[in-house]
């Protein structure tokens, strides 16, 4: 055997080969880009958990504050067949349907949603025009059982509007 060069002893020297860590590298990052992935959602659903309450009152608030909206609260007040049929306790509850739609001086809402009282419940529909920067009740109508209760205007009640696609210049609430 021949010394080596830097005088140390002449024993077989064992390299072991170095791990490939390029391959084990991409598998971690893959697995954390993963786990990252899924975290967006579960964050997500979480906000969406623990906050939909205060989301859904932001706009259930917003759809009360619409003049027609009140208007329409205000004749169910003041009708007593519907305290007589549901009792004076009644409240409303957040739409089923709605349309709104306001521009400059014009505008029609539609509503349809229910009130709960001691005694039963009902189904409103309401239905507004704006013209000339002045809304009017033209139909709102409660359905209690099989029974109709008209409170404003007469006849079948009407169906929904269609949606009116949003402009630029639109001030629609929804």
């Amino acid at each position: 055997m021949m010394p080596k060069p830097n005088g140390g002893d002449s024993s077989p020297v064992s390299v072991s080969p170095q791990p490939r860590r390029s391959a084990s590298c991409a598998c971690a990052l893959l697995g954390c880009s993963c786990l990252g992935m899924l975290m967006i959602p579960v964050g997500l659903g979480l906000v969406v958990y623990f906050y939909f309450p205060q989301i859904a009152d932001f706009f259930w608030q917003s759809i009360r504050s619409v003049a027609p909206y009140q208007m329409t609260l205000e004749k169910l007040r003041e009708d007593p067949r519907i305290s007589d049929q549901l009792g004076s306790d009644w409240v409303d509850q957040a739409p089923d349907q709605f349309r709104y739609h306001e521009k400059n001086q014009s505008g029609s809402a539609y509503f349809r949603f229910t009130i709960q009282g001691s005694n039963g419940a009902g189904q409103v529909v309401s239905h507004a025009e704006k013209v000339d920067g002045h809304w009017k009740l033209t139909r709102v109508a409660v359905e209690i059982g099989e029974k109709t209760v008209n409170v404003v205007g007469q006849g079948a009640l009407p169906p929904p509007p269609p949606e009116v696609p949003a402009g630029p210049d639109d001030d629609d609430l929804f």
